[in-house]
């Protein structure tokens, strides 16, 4: 259940390996340029590669020498972009002259950014967290709250969203007393947003004290002859038997139990939601 270290060695994402691979791939037809080579050949090479500088850019930061290096290579792209715009590129069909050493420098830092991608590629760690349950890890990681029917996520609150999102991203990674924490902050969000829309307080932002309290205030407004709803039910074995024991510092989670409790949170915020009203369009 557990991430097992990689080859690689900073936790890549799809967006990071996407960056990367594509860093990669766009470098190797720059560097790769020999004598003959014509202006064109250059550019089209130098301005494939200007996009995944920028990407590297935002999503690995932890590449502080490739960083420097893709730093320079962009700067020397730009250069060749300045000719480009001022129409003082030459000939596209022939080669540049010796002269012209603005292009030899593109092919010596793409082939430098190359040997140092790879070698600082090295000293990250990367993770590949085994698939838990029936969840798709991909999609644990980066939309945990899909999880939850498309009719409860259009209802509930953005915390409670944010919450759960975290609480999938924790479980397939490994961080089951983690998870656990946030699912059950996401129940709470929803619990306090079913207590608004039940109860009608006056003070809508106000929270209550505990889960108690909504409980009580919940069971307050039931029918009369009514002590309990499958709502008030579901909350207080919640309460009593998840809530109340994940409080404690001494309480850690195995997978099994993060499992579980991320399924139970979704099938309490999922009955609340049954009964919250379908947000007006904007």
């Amino acid at each position: 259940m557990r991430p097992t270290r990689s080859s690689l060695g900073a936790k890549l994402d799809r967006l990071s390996l996407h960056s990367v691979y594509g860093l990669g791939a766009a470098l190797g037809p720059l560097a790769d340029l020999k004598a003959g080579a014509t202006r064109g050949d250059y550019v089209i090479a130098a301005f494939n590669v200007r996009p995944h500088l920028a990407q590297l850019f935002v999503t690995l930061p932890a590449l502080a020498v490739c960083r420097a290096k893709a730093m320079e290579l962009s700067e020397a792209i730009q250069k060749i972009s300045d000719l480009f715009g001022q129409g003082q590129l030459g000939d596209w069909a022939t080669p540049p002259e010796p002269v012209e050493f603005q292009f030899g420098v593109l092919t010596r830092q793409a082939g430098e950014l190359q040997i140092v991608l790879v070698e600082e590629l090295q000293g990250l760690p990367a993770y590949h967290p085994a698939q838990t349950g029936i969840y798709d890890t991909p999609s644990l990681i980066e939309r945990g709250e899909q999880a939850l029917t498309e009719s409860a996520r259009v209802k509930i609150t953005a915390k409670a969203t944010d919450e759960i999102r975290e609480g999938g991203k924790c479980l397939a990674f490994g961080l089951f007393t983690a998870s656990g924490f946030h699912v059950m902050r996401a129940v709470e969000a929803v619990l306090h947003q079913y207590y608004v829309h039940k109860c009608k307080p006056a003070n809508k932002r106000k929270n209550l004290p505990n889960w108690g309290a909504y409980i009580s205030a919940l069971r307050k407004i039931l029918p009369a002859g009514a002590t309990d709803d499958e709502v008030t039910v579901l909350l207080q074995q919640v309460k009593d038997d998840h809530r109340n024991l994940i409080m404690h510092p001494e309480i850690v989670l195995s997978g099994d139990e993060a499992f579980g409790l991320f399924d139970i949170a979704k099938a309490v915020i999922g009955v609340m939601a049954e009964r919250l009203p379908t947000p007006k369009p904007k």
